[in-house]
């Protein structure tokens, strides 16, 4: 679940908060004052779409990579 006050950053890897395969990059938050509630434009394999904030999570791995610069699998 996403903490209060969350901001989505243009390039950060989301999964769909009940299905973990679907994943998506952030495009633009297009709600930025509203933490939980607002909306995300995100880019799909190749479309983009509006999801709501309480659908998504951030993905782990997507940190990990970053942090540890390798792939994690």
């Amino acid at each position: 679940m996403l903490p209060l006050g969350m901001k989505f950053e243009r390039g950060t890897q989301v999964h769909h908060r009940d299905n973990p395969n679907w994943k998506a990059v952030v495009v633009r938050d297009t709600n930025p004052s509203a933490p939980v509630n607002g909306l995300v434009r995100v880019n799909h394999n190749g479309r983009e779409s509006l999801m709501p904030k309480t659908l998504l999570r951030v993905s782990f791995y997507a940190d990990a990579k970053a942090e540890f610069g390798e792939v994690v699998s």
